[in-house]
């Protein structure tokens, strides 16, 4: 499995991102709220060394604002915005730390079904859920943004074949349309070194 410390090298982010994790995780139990880890950060808890300079979470919807007031209140955390905007994720900071958390609401199926039924990894050295490969690969491609599509081509080049067949077979079952989506940015992506395609058997004579 990839190192943290392969893809975060300084000592403080990693601490940082500790921390934040810690304080999230004691909240969400107490508060009986479900959330998995997504984005960029998970990528690297699924062995993809993707660098994110902020923390991405997934929260059930309707527990993210006595979640916030928690952190808000009990744990020193700052609010970076004073309204949650629509369709956009809730921007907090701990204390002092330049680290920077998004909290994204789950209201969709396949959100929903993610923080449902995370796996447990541990990240920086701290035991969470995170979202499985197949979810988190279909909310970077409804982020639909270059740089998330740059993530799923780097995933393809680092996981091997069980792990990606595995995450297109879990995307494609819960959307077929977005599953089909993924699979052409994945046969695509550059220098592939092999296609999730089913391999055509030859006509018999």
């Amino acid at each position: 499995m990839l190192a943290v410390d392969d893809v975060i090298s300084s000592p403080q982010e990693r601490d940082a991102i500790a921390s934040s994790l810690r304080d999230f995780s004691e909240v969400a139990a107490t508060l009986a709220a479900p959330w998995a880890l997504i984005g960029g950060h998970a990528l690297i808890a699924h062995g993809v060394p993707r660098y994110s300079p902020d923390l991405d979470l997934l929260v059930a919807d309707d527990r993210i604002r006595p979640v916030v007031a928690v952190l808000v209140s009990g744990f020193g955390w700052a609010r970076l915005q004073p309204h949650q905007q629509a369709n956009r994720p809730l921007i907090l900071r701990r204390r002092a730390e330049s680290l920077q958390v998004n909290l994204h609401p789950a209201r969709g199926k396949i959100s929903c079904e993610a923080i449902a039924r995370p796996v447990m990894r541990e990240h920086c050295s701290v035991p969470v859920p995170v979202a499985r490969l197949g979810a988190v690969l279909l909310m970077l491609l409804a982020a639909d943004r270059v740089i998330d599509r740059a993530a799923i081509e780097q995933t393809v080049g680092h996981l091997r074949r069980p792990a990606l067949r595995d995450a297109l077979d879990w995307a494609t079952k819960r959307s077929p349309e977005l599953g089909a989506k993924l699979r052409a940015i994945m046969d695509n992506a550059r220098a592939p070194r092999f296609s999730l395609r089913p391999p055509r058997l030859g006509r018999r004579k």
